[in-house]
């Protein structure tokens, strides 16, 4: 509530609260595009990226909003690419869709047509 009232001005954040947290905010700083995974550092999805980055600027609460990566320079360009829009992101859903659903009926998550 502190935040979004504008009383705390700067909030930080682990990745996982990153991707789920849904506070917009005027600049959001990604600091450093690798976490930690399996014993070793792995670089975030694009997607994820993108995820923490979407944060940065709503229309409903100014007219900009800035985002900075802090990346490796062997991965400046790749972010570049990402957020000019010139490389292309797909979305993975349609193909673990099926399986979820799947899952869920199995497990007894959907019971019906309206869950």
């Amino acid at each position: 509530k502190l935040f979004i009232n504008g009383a705390v001005q700067i909030l930080c954040s682990t990745s996982t609260l990153g991707i789920g947290v849904n506070m917009p905010a005027y600049m959001v700083i990604v600091k450093g595009t690798k976490g930690y995974t399996d014993n070793n550092y792995k670089e975030y999805a694009q997607s994820e990226v993108l995820q923490f980055i979407g944060r940065a600027g709503r229309p409903q609460f100014g007219p900009s909003g800035k985002a900075i990566i802090l990346t490796q320079k062997t991965m400046v360009k790749s972010y570049q690419n990402l957020v000019s829009g010139s490389k292309i992101l797909e979305s993975s859903l349609g193909l673990k869709l099926v399986r979820w659903i799947l899952g869920g009926i199995y497990k007894q998550e959907f019971t019906s047509t309206s869950d």
